[in-house]
């Protein structure tokens, strides 16, 4: 019996003049043409971010990367967190271990805690001061009087919400604050929604005081934007 040895198919050896890379496998050129298609894929994907808060006979607010333009990732705070006076202020929170209670699901005064948490980065990203600022140096405290919650889904543990924060009432002393937290997987998905009342006060006293000027005029400012009345 003759034994023939294998042919060596020319077209898989790189020391061929025949060899052909296996298109399987990225080349250079091809690892271009992918990142060229992802580039192209990013400014796509931009320019509809951007289309979806474009108003009529308004200049385009995101522009695209070429341009010099916003990333993914800061469109995505955007979108996903709010501000920028594009749509209410959202504090994006990730549910974490100590937030579970028995049952393998968010224990409920935790959403108060998550509504305070969202209160907070408000101040920073809406009042344009630290909360810490306003308590220790503007000397103001607001201690909750009232608080109420209706829980619509459950969370768990690893999940991530987005706490919308409104100011629904501004009195002379009280502001009443509005939340919605959001499912960060499906946007539509309401888990929780709430309000609690808070009074100012002075942190060593605990005395009521008015709202000051400029506190008052932003937080009016911003319930007329985000709650407007309807005549």
């Amino acid at each position: 019996m003759i034994h023939r040895k294998p042919r060596k198919n020319s077209s898989r050896d790189p020391q061929s003049k025949n060899y052909r890379p296996d298109s399987s496998f990225p080349t250079s050129s091809r690892l271009d043409a992918s990142a060229h298609e992802v580039d192209n894929a990013q400014a796509k994907g931009i320019n509809l971010a951007s289309s979806a808060f474009r108003k009529k006979g308004e200049s385009d607010p995101l522009p695209n990367r070429a341009s010099g333009g916003l990333t993914f990732s800061e469109i995505s705070k955007i979108v996903h967190e709010g501000g920028n006076g594009l749509m209410p202020f959202r504090k994006l929170i990730k549910v974490c271990f100590g937030d579970i209670d028995n049952a393998g699901i968010v224990y409920y005064p935790r959403f108060m805690h998550y509504f305070h948490l969202a209160m907070e980065e408000f101040f920073s990203s809406e009042m344009g001061i630290d909360y810490a600022e306003v308590l220790h140096q503007r000397k103001l405290s607001f201690p909750t009087v009232h608080v109420e919650a209706d829980f619509r889904r459950r969370m768990r543990y690893g999940d991530q919400i987005n706490i919308e924060v409104r100011v629904v009432n501004v009195g002379r002393t009280s502001i009443t604050w509005g939340y919605r937290g959001y499912r960060m997987a499906a946007e539509d998905e309401m888990v929780v929604e709430g309000e609690n009342v808070t009074v100012c006060v002075h942190p060593d006293t605990f005395e009521k005081t008015d709202l000051p000027e400029w506190l008052r005029k932003g937080l009016v400012t911003y319930m007329e934007k985000f709650n407007p009345v309807v005549a």
